[in-house]
C-alpha cells in the first residue's frame, strides 16, 4: 500500500513530497519566492499563510505537480497531506475540493493530519505538547494518543518573521535575506542564554550571501527576548512558556499527565543555541508542579517524515476518504469521518 501513498507537505516557504515509507521526501522546493508572470509553480507563493489556507487554486496545482514529480498521477494514488494546526473547519473542505474537484489529480484517497502531530510521529510520540514557532505565526498543540486537541490550541502572532524583522531593524543591511537564509544567519551568529540573551565580547563579521561583510554584535540576540516578554516589543501577546501553561492546564484531568510529560518544539528558529533550553527554564518557573522532559526537533523534513511514517501503517486503510465517498457525500464526509486531526 505505502507505495502508492503521495506524502505531501507544503510549509511556508518550501514544499516536500515523496512516496510514503521513504526516510527522505523525493522533492523540496522552495515555494515562497514570488516571481510575476511565471510558469513555474515553485516560484510562487505557498498556498499557506498565518495558519490559514490562502489560495486553493494553488495548492491545486502544486499537487499535480507533486504528482507529476513522482510519476504517481494514477487512480490508484493516495494522498496524504499536511496542514496547519489552525486551520479552520471551512479551509480542510477546500483542501478536499482542490483535490477531488480541481481536475488537477485522480487521487482513489485522501488524508491529513496536523503538522504539530507529525512533528510527535516522527520522533517515535503519540501524546505531548508541541511548541511550533513557525514562520507566520506560533501554535501550542496538545496532543493525545495521536490526534490534536483542536478547542485548546494556541495561536500567537509571535514568529519567526517577528525575530527576523526585528534583527533586521537592527542590521538594514539583512533586510533582503530571505527566510531560509536568516534561518541559517540564526543559527550560526545567535545564541540565548538562560538568565538574558547572550553578549558578545566583540563584533562578528558575516558574510553576507551577495558578498558583502557585515559586523553583527549583541543586537541579534535581544531580538529574542520578544518570544518570551513580547510587551517589551509592543506585541500584544502572550509569551511562549505562557502559552504552553495555559494549553496544558486545559487538557483534560485523564490525559494530563501523558500529554503534559512530553514538550517538544518545533520550528527554524529553534536551531539556535540555547533557545529550547531557555523556554524549558522559563516553563518550569510557572509549572513547578509538573516533571515533564524537553525535546528540539530541527529536521526541516520532520513533519514530512512522519506522514511517511503515518502514511505507511497497514491501520491507515480504513482512515482514507475515497473519491467515490466524497463524490457521494460531499465535503459533509469530512465531519462525518472527523477528517484531518
Amino acid at each position: 500500500m505505502s507505495s502508492n501513498v503521495l506524502v505531501f507537505d507544503s510549509g511556508a516557504y518550501h514544499l516536500c513530497y515523496g512516496r510514503a515509507e521513504e526516510e527522505e521526501p523525493e522533492f523540496v522546493k522552495l515555494a515562497t519566492e514570488t516571481s510575476e508572470g511565471s510558469n513555474d509553480a515553485t516560484l510562487r507563493l505557498a498556498p499557506f499563510h498565518n495558519g490559514g489556507l490562502a489560495n486553493k487554486d494553488r495548492l491545486a496545482e502544486l499537487i499535480g505537480m507533486a504528482a507529476d514529480d513522482t510519476d504517481m498521477r494514477t487512480e490508484d494514488t493516495k494522498l496524504f497531506f499536511t496542514y496547519p494546526a489552525v486551520l479552520t473547519e471551512k479551509d480542510k473542505v477546500a483542501m478536499c475540493e482542490a483535490v477531488f474537484e480541481s481536475g488537477e489529480t485522480n487521487f482513489e484517497g485522501v488524508f491529513g493530519v496536523t503538522d504539530s502531530v507529525l512533528a510527535l510521529y516522527n520522533i517515535g510520540m503519540v501524546s505531548g505538547v508541541v511548541l511550533n514557532i513557525g514562520y507566520s505565526h506560533t501554535t501550542v498543540v496538545p496532543a493525545y494518543e495521536g490526534y490534536s486537541i483542536p478547542h485548546i490550541i494556541a495561536k500567537s502572532r509571535l514568529s519567526a518573521q517577528t525575530i527576523d524583522n526585528l534583527i533586521k531593524s537592527y542590521i538594514p543591511e539583512l533586510v533582503d535575506l530571505s527566510p531560509k537564509e536568516m534561518t541559517d544567519f540564526k543559527s550560526k551568529l545567535c545564541n540565548v542564554k538562560l538568565g538574558k540573551s547572550s553578549e558578545y565580547e566583540d563584533k562578528i563579521d558575516y558574510k553576507l550571501p551577495c558578498g558583502q561583510i557585515v559586523s553583527v554584535g549583541n543586537e541579534v540576540n535581544k531580538a529574542f527576548e520578544a518570544l518570551f516578554t513580547p510587551d517589551a516589543f509592543d506585541i500584544k501577546s502572550l509569551g511562549c512558556p505562557e502559552l504552553i501553561y495555559n494549553a496544558t492546564y486545559a487538557v483534560d484531568s485523564d490525559a494530563w499527565s501523558e500529554v503534559c510529560s512530553n514538550i517538544l518544539v518545533i520550528g527554524g528558529t529553534t536551531q539556535v543555541p540555547g533557545l529550547a533550553e531557555r523556554i524549558k527554564r522559563e516553563v518550569l518557573g510557572i509549572m513547578d508542579a509538573i516533571d515533564f522532559s524537553m525535546e528540539k526537533n530541527t529536521d526541516q523534513h520532520r513533519v514530512w517524515k512522519g506522514g511517511s511514517v503515518l502514511g505507511s501503517l497497514s491501520s491507515m486503510d480504513e482512515m482514507w476518504i475515497s473519491k467515490g465517498k466524497y463524490d457521494e457525500d460531499g465535503p459533509e464526509v469530512i465531519a462525518k469521518r472527523k477528517f484531518l486531526y
